[in-house]
C-alpha cells in the first residue's frame, strides 16, 4: 500500500510503505533530538545529548542558521568554555520533508552536529 501526498511546493508524491516505515523512524529519532533541545533562541540551543567539551570539560551548544532561499541548514557546536567548534559543514543543501509534509532540515542538520560533536576520537 502507498500513500500519495502534495508537497508544499504543491507537487503531489507517492510513498511506498517502506519510505513510510523509514520516515516514522527517523521521525521518532529526531523528535528525541527536538525533546532534548533546552533554550532553544531560533540560532542557538543547548542539548541534553551532547557531551562535554574533550579539552576543557565545559558545556557547549549548538549554533545554527538556515541557507537563504530555504534550501537547507547549516550546523556546529561551540564549546562555551575553550570556544573550540566543529566545522559548519553540516548542511542539508536542500529542504527535506517526511511523507507528512513536515520539514526536518533544521533537525537533520542540528542531529548531524551532535554526533559529530559526541564522536571522540
Amino acid at each position: 500500500m502507498s500513500k500519495t501526498i502534495e508537497l508544499p511546493d504543491g507537487t503531489p508524491h507517492t510513498f511506498t510503505d517502506a519510505e513510510l516505515e523509514r520516515g516514522e523512524a527517523m521521525m521518532a529519532r529526531l523528535r528525541e533530538v527536538e525533546a532534548a533541545l533546552v533554550d532553544d533562541t531560533g540560532q542557538t540551543a543547548y542539548s541534553e545529548q551532547l557531551l562535554p567539551c574533550p579539552f576543557c570539560g565545559g558545556r557547549a551548544w549548538i549554533q545554527y542558521w538556515p541557507y537563504p532561499d530555504d534550501m537547507g541548514y547549516e550546523a556546529r557546536v561551540v564549546c562555551g568554555g575553550c570556544h573550540v567548534s566543529t566545522s559548519r559543514d553540516y548542511q542539508s543543501g536542500r529542504t527535506t520533508y517526511l511523507p507528512t509534509g513536515e520539514d526536518i532540515t533544521r533537525l537533520l542538520a542540528i542531529e548531524k552536529a551532535i554526533q559529530t560533536w559526541n564522536r571522540r576520537a
